[in-house]
């Protein structure tokens, strides 16, 4: 009957509106307050600065340890490895820069 199809169409809308009202109750509780996120921003941030400073040293180290490496080599007489890369180093730097980008980026999301 219309009737019917009337009450399911009107208690449906009821429905929906409940579980809006809901949902919007429950994101406003658990959201954060502007200083629990800054907060977690700056425990974000100081975590990426030390990643950021374990790879640079990282990158010092393996650069002074092929350095080493290929001063020794030319000591002995072999000139061909005095501009020898490693491959190490090649991962080392590309970490580096990958954890430099995340700390650029982290700086840029808060400026803006």
């Amino acid at each position: 009957t219309k009737l019917g199809r009337f009450t399911v169409v009107l208690n449906s809308c009821a429905a929906i509106a409940f579980y809006a009202l809901i949902v919007n109750i429950i994101v406003a509780n658990v959201q954060l307050s502007p200083q629990e996120q800054r907060i977690v921003e700056f425990v974000k941030r100081s975590g990426l600065q030390r990643t950021n400073k374990e790879s640079a040293a990282r990158v010092i180290q393996t650069c002074w340890r092929q350095f080493l490496v290929n001063t020794r080599a030319l000591s002995k007489g072999r000139v061909n490895t005095a501009l020898r890369v490693h491959p190490k180093i090649r991962n080392v730097l590309m970490q580096f820069r990958y954890s430099n980008r995340k700390v650029k980026e982290v700086h840029m999301d808060r400026d803006t």
